[in-house]
């Protein structure tokens, strides 16, 4: 007689661990998000349409890939946490562009972020960004197999809750792959360690109203037998 089993679990948990051709695609996803964050910076300015924006950073990755996106990202928003562009909603001196860029290419995600300050960096907001480098010098530091990815959140969080403006409400980070959120899961909640093979995303932020209204940035990693190696090496300047 025949007998249903789940695979899911165990196709999840080999999913995890990078072959040399999906990292490469996961490589050529993130030139695509390089790509775009240099577009960005040449073109964000007071005035500029979130729309004109994530129309121009979508050629951009169009332009590396040589082919159709088969993913876009997420958050398109000035002055905002995140989310799609909005109709007419023009970029104003002071805030704070928030990319949160995902493009797949051939079925691979990558995930990141940077924050772009629409004119001169406020002294709130290059102190934010003190605090959040400090997130990225830890990870780089204490990951390595074995790490506890629980852990690390928790670590991350006395980090970010020493700083003077802003607020660290949300999850650390995460997988990716096939699918732009899969294990590891950086979070309260997620009680496992990082294993050679992994690809996964830190992306501390802080926010507040002083922050107009605050800040996001994202890199990609690898872990090795040893530690990790950063996958997103462009500039995380605001």
């Amino acid at each position: 007689e025949a007998q249903l089993h789940d695979v899911e679990p165990a196709l999840y948990r080999l999913r995890r661990h990078k072959d040399a051709d999906e990292l490469a695609m996961i490589r050529k996803a993130i030139a695509g998000t390089e790509r775009m964050y240099a577009r960005a910076r040449e073109i964000i300015r007071p005035g500029v349409t979130e729309l004109e924006v994530f129309n121009e950073l979508q050629s951009a990755a169009v332009a590396e890939f040589d082919e159709p996106l088969t993913g876009t990202g997420n958050d398109y928003q000035c002055g905002s946490r995140g989310g799609p562009p909005r109709a007419g909603r023009k970029a104003l001196a002071g805030e704070l562009y928030i990319l949160d860029l995902g493009p797949a290419f051939r079925g691979y995600f990558a995930d990141n972020a940077r924050t772009i300050a629409v004119t001169e960096a406020s002294e709130a907001q290059r102190t934010a960004w003190g605090y959040i480098m400090q997130v990225f010098e830890h990870v780089e530091r204490e990951v390595r197999p074995g790490k506890n990815a629980r852990e690390l959140f928790q670590e991350a969080q006395t980090i970010l809750d020493q700083a003077p403006v802003g607020v660290f409400n949300h999850h650390l980070g995460h997988g990716i792959g096939l699918f732009p959120h899969e294990a590891p899961h950086l979070n309260p909640h997620w009680d496992d360690t990082f294993e050679a093979g992994d690809v996964f995303t830190a992306e501390p932020g802080l926010y507040a109203d002083e922050l107009r209204a605050g800040m996001r940035i994202e890199n990609d990693y690898l872990v090795t037998e040893n530690g990790v190696e950063r996958l997103t090496d462009f500039s995380l300047e605001l």
